[in-house]
């Protein structure tokens, strides 16, 4: 699990995750191209389970311990559904 992507709260906005052990922090809204006005909480949680969704059905490629597949994975899920967030 060392190259695990660990979901957390930084600052103000659920769109920073922390890429242990010690990479420090990636912004999805610039890693992503998301608009930042529509960078909020409620969002991404709408993304991250969609993202899980797409495992349990099969859209999405295992990305287990693949930090760079699970921000692709995270991307087709944002190109599919949510359009209207990309910049």
């Amino acid at each position: 699990m060392a190259n695990a992507v660990l979901l957390g709260f930084v600052g103000s906005s659920a769109f920073q995750v922390s890429r242990a052990p010690a990479n420090g922090y990636v912004n999805l809204v610039e890693k992503l191209g998301i608009k930042a006005s529509g960078a909020n909480d409620d969002t991404f949680w709408a993304i991250f389970e969609l993202h899980e969704l797409g495992h349990i059905l099969r859209g999405l490629t295992n990305d287990i311990n693949d930090p760079s597949l699970s921000l692709q994975n995270t991307q087709t899920v944002i190109d599919k559904c949510f359009k209207d967030l990309r910049k």
